[in-house]
């Protein structure tokens, strides 16, 4: 898996922290938060074990900045 990239597509853009938020309203909601592993792994962009609008946050901030230029992963982005 790519951190960020919960639509395996190759791109982490909106459409990535779109699904953490759905998945994260589904844990809140006490349902399954309905992703692979893979994509449960490539959600969780802060490591904390769980996918909550923090990690969406994290892959916003980094798609931004991916849109003015940065060229590395987000383990390389000085905001991880």
């Amino acid at each position: 898996y790519t951190l960020g990239d919960v639509k395996e597509d190759g791109v982490v853009n909106s459409k990535d922290a779109s699904l953490v938020l759905q998945a994260a309203a589904r844990i809140g909601t006490n349902l399954s938060h309905g992703l692979t592993k893979a994509q449960f792994a490539a959600a969780d962009t802060n490591r904390d074990g769980t996918i909550s609008a923090k990690d969406a946050s994290q892959i916003l901030q980094y798609a931004a900045q991916t849109g003015t230029g940065f060229k590395g992963s987000m383990e390389d982005y000085p905001g991880y």
